[in-house]
């Protein structure tokens, strides 16, 4: 009998966290760019050229920062990438759909970063 008690207790507790789905929003904050690039418009040809094959979409270009927002069924993200020869950074602007109260959002979110990032990286690594 202890047993299941136990067990209506722990499970509900199991399945609640589980189900969040919230968390911190991820922002990358001057990553360092490994490349012998000493240009800012070949770098940035390359962020672009990664956030376009991930689906984003160009909102802005001003000066060395570009505003990109995606758009994934009812769910909307909209970010800022700023660069450098030496680092970028991605950092959340705004979102529609995606639970963002205070500095929380969907898990979906950061994971679009995280993958964002990488291609960043691979096609920054490509520049000769």
């Amino acid at each position: 009998m202890k047993l299941l008690k136990l067990l209506l207790i722990l499970i509900p507790v199991v399945v609640l966290s589980a189900c969040k789905t919230t968390q911190p929003i991820y922002n990358i904050n001057n990553h360092p760019i490994v490349s012998n690039i000493e240009s800012n418009e070949q770098i940035k040809n390359a962020i672009i050229d990664a956030v376009l094959y991930k689906t984003w979409t160009l909102k802005q270009e001003k000066d060395n920062v570009l505003t990109f927002e995606l758009f994934i069924r009812s769910h909307h993200a909209v970010i800022d990438i700023t660069y450098t020869k030496d680092s970028y950074s991605i950092e959340y602007v705004d979102s529609t759909n995606l639970k963002a109260k205070g500095n929380r959002i969907h898990r979906n979110y950061n994971n679009w970063i995280r993958y964002l990032s990488l291609e960043i990286d691979s096609r920054i690594r490509q520049l000769k």
